[in-house]
């Protein structure tokens, strides 16, 4: 005997995101990626480029994408830069 499943997944974004993302961005968060990821993989950039723009080590910066670690309100407002965008699209 075989049980066929369907579901239905919504992504849920923060009001406080910019309404506006880009699809790519969307769908990268929605497959479980940071938001941070999903701009820094949409801009087309590796870590190191971001770490080297901000002027951190890139496995610092690694961290902060993957949450690991909270960056200062400065270094966030910096990746936010370095990533073309508000710094309030980072915010989940």
């Amino acid at each position: 005997m075989t049980t066929k499943f369907s579901f239905k997944f919504t992504l849920k974004i923060s009001p406080s995101l910019n309404n506006n993302l880009p699809p790519e961005v969307a769908k990268a968060f929605a497959d479980g990626f940071t938001l941070m990821a999903s701009w820094r993989k949409y801009r087309g950039l590796t870590q190191e480029d971001i770490a080297k723009r901000v002027g951190i080590p890139t496995p610092t910066y690694g961290n902060h994408e993957r949450k690991m670690n909270k960056p200062p309100e400065k270094t966030l407002q910096k990746i936010a830069s370095a990533l073309h965008i508000d710094i309030s699209q980072l915010a989940e």
